[in-house]
């Protein structure tokens, strides 16, 4: 709200006091203070507020806009400018962040095939492909990833990492390489 405002000038926000206290004159806890402030959001129609959410603890039904999304990816396009980067979390946050069983919100749920895709896509260690090739440098067959291949051959995606990364001979005459242009 602060940078809103030294952006944009007080004079352009309408702002109003609907509850004031000080906290020796009434003990909250913070969860209570969050549910007051959602009370209070709950009250207005959200496009005349300054609030994009309807609920203080969610971003549920918030969409970003194209220029916000542009700013993000360009932020982040060096991963040193993360705020995680060349940090790990601490087995406390991690127990704290992980949701297992119906806590989950994927829980009991399938990623539709289209999700599936494009997740796969994104993860792919080699965008061009990977490739099976005889002893002589020859394609011999070209597969999106690790996993089509290793189905293609009927063997584990471990085995095709292992002999892809340590350019090993696969049954006396092939290689996995990385597709090149």
């Amino acid at each position: 709200m602060q940078r809103a405002i030294e952006k944009y000038q007080l004079d352009k926000f309408n702002i109003y006091v609907y509850e004031y206290f000080t906290y020796e004159s009434k003990i909250i806890s913070s969860k209570a203070l969050t549910n007051l402030e959602t009370s209070y959001i709950l009250k207005f129609n959200l496009r005349n507020l300054y609030n994009f959410k309807a609920t203080a603890t969610s971003m549920l039904g918030y969409k970003h806009t194209e220029e916000a999304i542009e700013k993000m990816i360009k932020r982040f396009e060096n991963k040193e400018n993360h705020p995680m980067y060349g940090k790990t979390h601490t087995k406390e946050a991690l127990t704290l962040i992980s949701k297992p069983g119906v806590l989950n919100p994927m829980y009991g749920k399938t990623h539709k095939e289209s999700t599936i895709k494009i997740i796969s896509e994104k993860m792919n260690k080699y965008p061009l492909g990977v490739g099976v090739f005889d002893l002589d440098g020859n394609l011999k067959w070209k597969f999106k990833n690790n996993v089509e291949l290793a189905k293609h051959l009927n063997i584990s995606k471990v085995t095709v990492g292992k002999y892809l990364n340590n350019n090993l001979v696969y049954n006396k005459i092939y290689r996995f390489r990385p597709i090149q242009d």
